[in-house]
């Protein structure tokens, strides 16, 4: 058994019947091609939205968030106090903890003015650790001193978005010192976030904790009637000193907030590494849903190797139980044909890879986006290794019928 011979005689097969080849590759090419195409679309979004968590927050940063009561705690509900500053002033004694950053946003419709310009943007009220915790950088001016904190000054950090906003078509505008309207009480601009490329963040509006709690949190009406301060946190962030007793932390953060939520577990955290995941869930759906898609395609294609190796077959009967007459074995046959089935399917996927590759670079010309389609080696190699398996599989069969050919009853065929 020679298999280069036989690999040059799959070529003379393929290359003798021009269109029904080219038929047969045509679905394998469009599975591979639509595969490797999936691939590379799905491995940009991956490497933005990984590149985009990496902006938004460290790993070692963790958020406190409310969550509702089991069933059998559901008569302690009107008990659980929630998020408030108590908790984010217990969690600053803790040494792990780097920075504690509580977050209050107003009970108010957001409206922001300058000038006849108008922003709908709720407004903060944070405390400097908010710069650790959130990840952000002033790009201009300052944030909040001690003073502004201790005076409730009304001044105000803002994002690109918002100067965008209120400063339309103005390039760069020269911000700092001008005053805005918050819920029409006059705010002074002390500072600007350099931009993070994530709307979320950059459309953001900060003022010092305190001035929140005493300008906009100060009473909370509900029905025309004041219940209050309205003294619940809208968000409180904590950044764990060192990786490595990542666990110890929210243990001890878990003990604490015990203590200040009365024994009651309202509470729960949020960690980047659960951000991770359900990325990696969401991707992994996307690539199943575009692999299905594929397969259907590379079955087909697989369905018309094995119709075309069949036919193939029995238009050479007589030459193939001449082969077998002449000392040729079941086993030299059946190796023949899969050969043949596997030089299909290898055209077919080479011509996929070349079909895919084009198809993301046109995908970028007519639909730009600022997310990348990214080609990796494992792309390639694993549209390439689709089609292959689908030409062996394709190929058992009739590989398999004509291995049992009766030599005589095959040289009597006509």
């Amino acid at each position: 058994m020679n298999l280069f011979l036989n690999l040059m005689e799959g070529i003379r097969e393929a290359s003798a019947n021009k269109f029904r080849s080219f038929l047969t590759t045509l679905s394998i090419s469009l599975g591979v091609s639509s595969l490797f195409a999936m691939f590379a679309i799905t491995e940009g979004i991956a490497t933005e939205y990984k590149n985009s968590l990496l902006r938004y927050g460290k790993l070692n940063r963790v958020r406190i968030m409310n969550q509702e009561l089991p069933p059998e705690k559901k008569s302690l509900e009107e008990l659980a106090v929630g998020r408030t500053y108590r908790d984010a002033v217990a969690l600053r004694g803790l040494p792990l903890l780097s920075a504690v950053s509580p977050e209050l946003k107003a009970d108010i419709e957001g409206r922001i003015s300058y000038k006849g310009h108008v922003a709908f943007e709720d407004p903060r009220g944070v405390e400097n650790d908010y710069l650790i915790t959130e990840n952000v950088r002033v790009a201009k001016g300052r944030f909040f001193a001690h003073l502004d904190h201790v005076n409730r000054h009304r001044v105000a950090v803002i994002g690109p978005r918002i100067i965008e906003e209120l400063w339309p078509g103005q390039e760069d505008p020269e911000v700092l010192g001008e005053k805005i309207l918050i819920d029409g009480i006059s705010f002074q601009i002390i500072g600007t976030f350099a931009s993070t490329g994530l709307f979320w963040k950059d459309d953001r509006v900060c003022i010092p904790f305190s001035t929140m709690l005493d300008t906009f949190a100060s009473a909370k009406v509900v029905n025309e009637v004041d219940e209050g301060p309205q003294n619940r946190l809208h968000s409180l962030g904590v950044e764990i000193r060192d990786l490595a007793y990542y666990e110890d932390a929210l243990e001890q953060m878990r003990k604490i907030l015990m203590i200040t939520h009365h024994g009651i577990e309202d509470f729960g955290f949020v960690t980047m590494e659960e951000y991770f995941s359900k990325m990696d869930n969401r991707i992994f759906g996307i690539r199943l849903s575009g692999g299905i898609i594929s397969l259907v395609s590379l079955i087909v294609g697989g369905v018309g190797i094995t119709n075309i190796m069949l036919a193939s077959i029995k238009q050479r009967i007589r030459e193939l139980g001449i082969r077998l007459a002449i000392g040729a074995r079941p086993w030299d046959v059946f190796v023949q044909i899969m050969i043949e089935a596997l030089v299909l399917s290898c055209i077919g996927g080479s011509i996929g890879l070349i079909l895919g590759w084009g198809a993301v670079h046109f995908l970028q010309i007519i639909a730009p986006s600022d997310t990348e389609s990214i080609i990796r080696f494992y792309a390639l190699l694993l549209s390439f290794a689709s089609a292959v398996t689908v030409g062996l599989v394709s190929g058992i069969y009739p590989a398999f019928r004509a291995s049992q050919l009766n030599p005589i009853e095959a040289l009597k065929y006509e």
